[in-house]
């Protein structure tokens, strides 16, 4: 009924989407997930979330399924493939393949780094370093910066500066990079 031989593409018809809704509801509530808001305060219903990220993977028992608002379930997609992108796991979409090496390079880069050190690092060394590791200029990676760093409340961003004990800015994962990358090391 949900997972074919051939691994062709199957859409839940209408009886199959309501026995993995029922599934999910008596598995994780009526709370999505990922935002952990209630599910009714959506203007959109909510979507069978595959926590794997591979839509063939149908297990009866729903344990790669969960119920999610519309809006967390696009934005984890999109998340997946830009960090699949960013890491090199996956054939990356067609906007990253062009010109971007560098910034994936650098974007690498600040993912290692972030990791090793929590705490953050400084925006010089964002800027100087990762523009020795990405092969490129400082003033490059000064766009990159402005580009990740710009608006850390929006969903997509990757980076956010905060001030340390010192006040010296320090730049550090935004809470849904972190949250992602906790749940990506959970499935590893």
């Amino acid at each position: 009924m949900f997972y074919s031989e051939d691994r062709r593409r199957k859409k839940f018809n209408q009886s199959d989407y309501d026995y993995a809704r029922c599934i999910c509801i008596g598995k994780d509530g009526l709370n999505c997930p990922i935002c952990h808001r209630p599910l009714a305060d959506s203007k959109t219903n909510a979507d069978i979330h595959h926590i794997d990220g591979d839509t063939f993977n149908n297990p009866r028992d729903g344990s790669n399924w969960a119920l999610v608002h519309h809006a967390c379930n696009v934005l984890e997609y999109y998340v997946r493939k830009r960090m699949e992108a960013i890491d090199g796991s996956n054939e990356s979409h067609i906007q990253y393949q062009i010109g971007t090496r560098m910034e994936l390079s650098w974007m690498r880069w600040m993912i290692d780094e972030i990791t090793i050190t929590p705490t953050g690092i400084t925006w010089d060394s964002a800027r100087f370093t990762g523009a020795l590791e990405a092969d490129c200029s400082p003033v490059t990676t000064l766009r990159y910066l402005m580009k990740h760093v710009v608006d850390s409340e929006h969903p997509k961003a990757l980076f956010k500066i905060i001030k340390d004990q010192n006040y010296n800015n320090k730049i550090v994962f935004t809470d849904h990079t972190s949250s992602y990358m906790n749940r990506f090391s959970d499935q590893k």
